[in-house]
């Protein structure tokens, strides 16, 4: 009986604390700086806070297809863009195929070598290669496809790219803000492409000879970034 009666009593209890966090936050949120206090960010803020150039790709991942939101500073609205041969499945096994090669090539840490040293012997296991093959095919070929970042280039447009390479460096290329869910967080998109000495001369096939890549782990992030940008310029000024 005394352990139904605690059991009510600290049932109680939570329901008061949250009561009276609501009423806090209440409070709090009628001071016009912190109208927002501990609210999710609204699409207007986000949008408002996308970097001026360039494109943040959020990939979101299910058990039979993913799908990728696209946003750009200078669109009117989100992109949406399929990609149905890649599941989240498909990115367990590039995951796992991942740590036990890297598990054999004596990077993996130690905690994990017991989870995974036990099925190096099991399967044949895909390249490094072979990863960032499928990273490409599956993940990156579409979006950038859908972007308009040609990947398939004829023997003249080879050589106005090759000019740009030149006249250009690696900064000045496109910026893709990369936001990952789930198995996928853990590989290397940035590097996806084909590697192996088969691909067609004058065809671009990696992400980097299309732009630079960098990871966010969420989109409001970004938002940190830019406040603290400009914070930091205002500082310049008064200085």
């Amino acid at each position: 009986m005394s352990v139904k009666i605690s059991i009510q009593d600290e049932a109680h209890t939570h329901i008061k604390l949250a009561q009276e966090w609501d009423q806090v936050l209440t409070r709090v949120r009628t001071i016009p700086q912190f109208k927002d206090f501990l609210h999710p960010l609204s699409y207007s803020t986000l949008f408002r806070n996308l970097p001026d150039s360039g494109h943040v790709v959020v990939i979101n991942i299910h058990e039979d297809h993913s799908d990728s939101l696209i946003l750009t500073s200078s669109a009117e609205g989100p992109l949406h863009i399929a990609l149905p041969d890649f599941s989240s499945r498909i990115a367990d096994d590039l995951y796992h195929d991942l740590k036990i090669l890297l598990h054999n090539s004596k990077i993996q840490s130690q905690g994990d070598r017991n989870n995974t040293g036990c099925r190096s012997h099991l399967h044949k296991r895909a390249s490094v290669a072979d990863i960032l093959h499928q990273l490409w095919s599956f993940v990156v070929k579409p979006i950038l496809n859908s972007l308009e970042y040609s990947c398939f280039d004829n023997s003249f447009t080879l050589f106005l790219r090759l000019t740009l390479l030149l006249k250009q460096p690696a900064s000045n290329l496109p910026h893709i803000w990369w936001c990952a869910t789930g198995p996928l967080t853990f590989l290397p998109i940035h590097a996806a492409g084909i590697y192996t000495s088969t691909a067609s001369p004058g065809v671009y096939n990696k992400l980097s000879d299309f732009a630079v890549s960098s990871y966010i782990p969420i989109i409001s992030f970004l938002v940190k970034i830019k406040q603290n940008a400009e914070q930091i310029n205002i500082k310049k000024l008064d200085c």
